[in-house]
């Protein structure tokens, strides 16, 4: 699949899709699309997270929620306006446990 370069939507709609394959264990094919979208947006820093995950070079000796807090908390430093990034956030912080720090990242939004 190749990525359109019409609209925030569709690049939305194909991070989507690489989100569905990587939580599918289709892991070459999550490459793929990531892969596609920086050919036309080479700094995205959310796509870049999951290429860094796909490549499993960020999982040594660290636990996998600690891991995605630190990727959702590095793609909100390039834009605090990502809403997914603040969503993944939040539930990074459920899973492990801090609903305080959970319910103030949404009610944030």
């Amino acid at each position: 699949m190749e990525a359109s370069t019409s609209g925030t939507d569709n690049f939305t709609f194909i991070i989507y899709l690489g989100e569905a394959y990587l939580g599918t264990t289709l892991y070459d094919e999550a490459r793929q699309v990531f892969q596609d979208v920086l050919k036309v947006k080479p700094d995205d820093p959310e796509v870049l997270k999951y290429l860094d995950r796909l490549s499993g070079d960020k999982q040594q000796g660290r636990g996998q929620k600690a891991m995605e807090k630190e990727d959702y908390e590095e793609a909100l430093e390039f834009n605090q306006k990502n809403t997914r990034a603040h969503m993944g956030l939040a539930f990074a912080y459920l899973e492990m446990g801090e609903l305080d720090r959970t319910i103030e990242l949404i009610e944030a939004l």
